[in-house]
Order: structure tokens, then C-alpha cells, then sequence
């Protein structure tokens, strides 16, 4: 079962037109990441064994809050092999910083098969901090810059 913030699945079958003002929709979804992000925190500190995956995707106008800081409280909790499998962190600035803590989970993870990053900012010095990462890692399937 997946959440998904604005959820359409509630429309009326009779409604011929739906038109969303996304600076609104983004507005929504910033407000409910905090919560979000404090939840995957919460359910991978309980070692909740149905989390298989984190989508904390920001905005799509603007940049989300998972930020470096946020990542090096996720450090501990993902290196540990989590059921976690899947990780969304695109559009977010987590830049260079932010990629040395995704190095230390992906060199010892060996759960992770797939991990989004489009849009945060790591730059040439990030990519490489990442590629160190993957030297041992031999469970990621799929990296998307």
C-alpha cells in the first residue's frame, strides 16, 4: 500500500476537467514532508520490517528539506541492512555533503537495489563521493542522477 500526498483516487466520475495549481500542491506536500521525514526516521529506528521503501522527493518547483544533516541521522539506521530496498531522494539539497553520507550507507548496505537523485545538486565532487560508495556494493541496480 503506498501513500502518495494529493491523492486524486477520491474524484467525482461525473468531474470532466481537473486542473491543479501545483505552486498549491507543492505548498501541501512541503508542509507534510517534516512529518513524513520524521516517520521514515521513527520506522527505521523501530526496525519496522514492511518499510521497503523511501520516497521523500521534493517539490517539483522549488527544493525539498531532506538535507545532509537529515541524511547523517539516516547514516546508522540504513547501514544496518533495513528491508529498505528503494530510495527517493530527488529534488532535495543534499549536494556534496549529503553524497558523503549516502557513500557511507551504499559501502556496507548490501539491501539497496534502487536509488533516485535527480536534482540534488551533488555536482562532480558528490558523483565521485558516490562512485566510491559503489566500489563494494554489489546489491544497487539502478542510480539515477
Amino acid at each position: 500500500k503506498r501513500l502518495f500526498f494529493g491523492d486524486l483516487s477520491n474524484l467525482q466520475p461525473a468531474m470532466t476537467e481537473v486542473e491543479l495549481d501545483m505552486a498549491a500542491v507543492d505548498a501541501a506536500r512541503m508542509a507534510n514532508m517534516s512529518a513524513a521525514m520524521a516517520s521514515v526516521h521513527a520506522r527505521l529506528e523501530e526496525r519496522d520490517s514492511t518499510l521497503k521503501a523511501i520516497n521523500l522527493a521534493g517539490p517539483m518547483m522549488g527544493v525539498g528539506p531532506v538535507t545532509a544533516a537529515y541524511l547523517a541521522t539516516l547514516v546508522p539506521l540504513l547501514q544496518e541492512d533495513s528491508n529498505v530496498t528503494m530510495i527517493c531522494l530527488s529534488a532535495n539539497d543534499i549536494c556534496e555533503q549529503g553524497a558523503q553520507h549516502l557513500k557511507a550507507i551504499l559501502s556496507v548496505n548490501s539491501i539497496i537495489t534502487s536509488m533516485t537523485l535527480g536534482g540534488c545538486a551533488l555536482g562532480d565532487a558528490g558523483a565521485r563521493l558516490l562512485a566510491d560508495g559503489l566500489r563494494g556494493n554489489q546489491s544497487l541496480q539502478m542510480i539515477w542522477l
